[in-house]
């Protein structure tokens, strides 16, 4: 097995929004908004230790998988080889931006609305696709130069140290990582990879 460390660099905005098992309980709880507007759902909906934010491993690995699906090999793709022997080593990888205090201690109204601010509050409409109706979501958003790194393990029998910088890359260019990818979000640049 080789170790890959790898650091990026986000081109777009970054957004959080955490899927909570709290979302599927039928205790009740304190409700800070109605249905489908809620302002305060991006306190839950974070990945953090406090003041500090970061994003689990399991995300580069989904984002690394769809960037090896533009990776051809013959009539397919690399992708099922790379998901067959890679492993995401780094559980949380730290980014390079802070909330301005523990999220218990910040109300709302105090989070920028202003993208251009490092750490922001994303405030759009989304489609429910179970009933096609629109809600509000209050996202947690990172403007463009945010970074982290996160470490891999893969076999280089299996797959090359090229096809592994081929698919990080790819990644950043067509997938990016985190919540709102498909509309363009959460895209990166490879600024390192260290093979060992």
């Amino acid at each position: 097995m080789k170790r890959a460390r790898i650091k990026i660099k986000g081109k777009t905005a970054l957004l959080f929004h955490k899927f909570s098992i709290d979302v599927l309980t039928n205790k009740s709880k304190q409700k800070s908004g109605s249905t489908g507007n809620d302002p305060e759902e991006w306190k839950t909906t974070i990945f953090n230790d406090g003041k500090k934010l970061y994003m689990p491993g399991a995300y580069f690995f989904s984002t690394f998988l769809a960037g090896a699906s533009y990776v051809k090999l013959g009539r397919g793709t690399i992708a099922k080889k790379l998901a067959g022997c890679m492993t995401v080593v780094t559980e949380k990888s730290y980014l390079n931006r802070e909330l301005p205090d523990d999220p218990e201690n910040i109300e709302t109204e105090n989070m920028p609305l202003d993208s251009s601010q490092p750490v922001y509050l994303d405030v759009r409409g989304v489609k429910n696709p179970a009933t096609k109706g629109r809600n509000v979501r209050y996202r947690v958003a990172l403007s463009p130069g945010w970074e982290c790194s996160v470490e891999i393990e893969f076999d280089d029998t299996v797959i090359s140290k090229d096809d592994i910088k081929r698919c990080v890359e790819n990644a950043g260019k067509f997938s990016g990582i985190a919540d709102g990818r498909t509309i363009g979000h959460g895209r990166f640049e490879v600024t390192e990879i260290i093979f060992e």
